[in-house]
């Protein structure tokens, strides 16, 4: 089903559609209020809506009656606040600084553009923030937070979740059971929490924390020309760096590994990984093309002496 508005018709007048080729609903949204027709002239699922910031830049309505897929689609450049139903949901809600609240079901969330706020329910949901500064989070079920251009916050639940940072400075926390995090872009701070993470910085200088739980952390080819910052190493976790996403020897075509010296000095070999002690900090260090150089650093906090055991190179 698609419920969408627009400013189009003017005051005065409340659009009632049958589908408009969509499906079995069809919600018209003016600045003068709000009209819904059911295919077979009965009614269903809208249980409340307030008409509450000026010339209709807000709605509120929820869905709670629906089974089946219920799409929304709501306006745009409008401040909404929009409830889902317990189906699985199609949500966008484009322009605004909106709020979305997916509930039950496996749903599917585009705030779009503005500063928003996401929470899924108890289905597996898919959430994507969109560009601008947004919050979401996601709730019971395996969930998949997307970010979008601003600087954002994402929030796992229950679940084994799947959480994607973008171009801004984000915080990404798993918090509960099994999560994958990806920085991507920009100085990103990274939390997995409780449970068996994987933690991907990403570019940009980012502080990884991987939580309770035997963690992995993950650094790829643009991981390389920032430090990142690894918080909570344990050895008695199980914790683990993966350093074998990245070619050690860029000098050659073949795909390296690295070789760990420990504390020793480079000697313009290509693919050594060293150790050194920062008093407190092990900041480890990667001649990548042989020049006696490092082009791969990160730090490890409150850590012994840098054992071989800890890498997977």
């Amino acid at each position: 089903d698609v419920i969408w508005g627009s400013d189009k018709n003017g005051d005065g007048v409340n659009d009632v559609g049958t589908g408009v080729g969509w499906a079995d609903e069809y919600l018209a949204l003016s600045a003068d209020g709000l009209s819904f027709e059911m295919v077979d002239g009965s009614t269903a699922g809208i249980n409340d809506w307030a008409q509450s910031v000026e010339d209709a830049r807000q709605v509120i309505f929820t869905m709670h009656e629906f089974t089946g897929t219920t799409q929304i689609d709501a306006p745009e450049a409008t401040d909404d606040v929009i409830f889902g139903s317990s189906a699985a949901d199609y949500i966008a809600s484009w322009g605004g600084n909106d709020q979305v609240f997916a509930l039950g079901g496996n749903d599917l969330v585009d705030a779009g553009d503005g500063n928003d706020t996401v929470k899924g329910g108890g289905g597996d949901d898919r959430l994507e923030g969109g560009a601008g500064d947004d919050v979401v989070r996601g709730n019971l079920g395996d969930d998949t937070l997307f970010r979008g251009s601003g600087d954002d916050r994402l929030y796992g639940g229950g679940g084994n979740d799947r959480i994607f940072g973008g171009g801004g400075n984000d915080v990404l926390e798993g918090r509960e059971d099994d999560d994958v995090l990806d920085g991507g872009g920009g100085d990103d701070v990274l939390d997995g929490g409780d449970g068996n993470d994987i933690v991907k910085g990403g570019a940009g200088t980012d502080m990884l924390t991987g939580g309770t739980g035997s963690d992995r952390f993950v650094f790829r080819p643009g991981d390389v020309g920032t430090i990142d910052t690894i918080a909570d190493f344990s050895i008695a976790e199980l914790d683990v760096v993966i350093l074998s996403r990245l070619d050690a020897d860029v000098t050659t075509d073949a795909d390296e590994a690295f070789t760990f010296i420990g504390y020793a000095g480079f000697t313009g070999t290509a693919g050594e990984l060293r150790a050194v002690d920062l008093v407190g900090v092990q900041r480890i260090e990667g001649d990548m093309d042989g020049d006696g150089a490092a082009d791969l650093v990160f730090d490890m906090l409150g850590t012994d002496a840098a054992q071989a055991s800890w890498f997977v190179l």
